[in-house]
């Protein structure tokens, strides 16, 4: 089975999908995935390859690649992502959560936006979600990732300082006959 890697940007999770019939496919290519409750983009992350019994995602599936258009609408929707990050942001301070919120992710229908935040401890944010929820259209995921994950989706180093530490893999395993 031919299949490929594309990180869904909605929820910056990896999914290896089969490659579709008469589509070419290039590395960093903003693709239209379809889920369960809602379409979402993606960007292709590993090339299509042959790999026998391969075990693909069953909740996604491909729908086609992004024209020029379609990818500049998707990047002013991001845009709007900025200003929904301070109103969760300061919605937060408001109430006196400790939380930083660094990245927010808004979805190809803006049906569901996400939002990325650290915290040294557990927070209990349903106050949060009461405050946002009047301002806010859609539903509200919110995800607390530690600093190594934070460091993979805005970039930048990670918490050893070297930018690609975790992406480093030395193969040490030698070929079997």
């Amino acid at each position: 089975m031919e299949i490929f890697q594309a990180r869904d940007l909605l929820r910056y999770k990896t999914v290896t999908l089969k490659v579709p019939d008469n589509t070419t496919l290039t590395f960093k290519q903003p693709i239209l995935l379809k889920g369960a409750r809602e379409r979402v983009v993606a960007e292709i992350i590993g090339m299509p390859r042959t790999l026998p019994g391969a075990r693909v995602d069953e909740d996604l599936t491909f729908l086609k690649t992004l024209n020029k258009d379609e990818i500049t609408d998707y990047e002013a929707l991001q845009e709007k992502s900025q200003d929904v990050l301070l109103q969760i942001q300061a919605a937060a301070d408001e109430l006196k959560l400790k939380m930083f919120f660094f990245h927010v992710q808004i979805g190809w229908e803006e049906k569901t936006i996400a939002c990325w935040f650290t915290s040294e401890q557990p927070i209990d944010f349903r106050n949060l979600l009461k405050a946002i929820t009047p301002n806010i259209k859609g539903r509200i995921h919110l995800q607390r990732l530690d600093p190594r994950d934070r460091a993979d989706i805005v970039g930048g180093p990670r918490c050893c300082g070297r930018p690609e530490c975790c992406d480093v893999r030395i193969n040490t395993k030698k070929n079997l006959p």
